[in-house]
């Protein structure tokens, strides 16, 4: 269920469970035992220090504390606690790694869209100038 916006409801994933598959679904999703597959949901994922992904996963805002073997897109915030392990790339807003974190992968800090547009823009107008540029000089 969504309150002012939010997802306020939470799944849990028990530490003495594990799963095999996809996941998917518009609530907060908390992992404190084993996934294997995909997950992909419209709220918060938090994988606690029990919690083993193997898997790619996709939310609104990501927390690590245990293990993620995997890529992790978040739509705003991606947290990697102390105690986490994420290897994989991960990509969002903003991203927080602590001291003492274990990631091996590479990080891709989204924009907004109108941000993202306006680097392609920019981009084609600079080739379209390197090419204006390469036909005046042999001509």
């Amino acid at each position: 269920m969504k309150k002012g916006g939010k997802v306020t409801s939470i799944s849990l994933l028990s530490r003495n469970l594990k799963i095999e598959g996809d996941i998917s679904g518009n609530e907060n999703f908390r992992v404190d035992g084993t996934i294997k597959g995909s997950v992909n949901v419209s709220g918060d994922i938090l994988v606690e220090e029990t919690g083993k992904v193997e898997a790619n996963i996709s939310g609104n805002n990501v927390v690590v504390k245990g293990s993620v073997n995997g890529n992790i897109s978040a739509n705003h915030r991606i947290e990697i606690y102390a105690t986490g392990i994420v290897i994989g790339d991960i990509s969002a807003r903003s991203v927080d790694i602590q001291e003492g974190a274990k990631f091996e992968g590479r990080s891709h800090m989204v924009h907004s869209d109108s941000i993202v547009q306006n680097t392609s823009e920019d981009s084609s107008a600079h080739k379209n100038k390197q090419k204006e540029d390469k036909t005046e000089k042999g001509s």
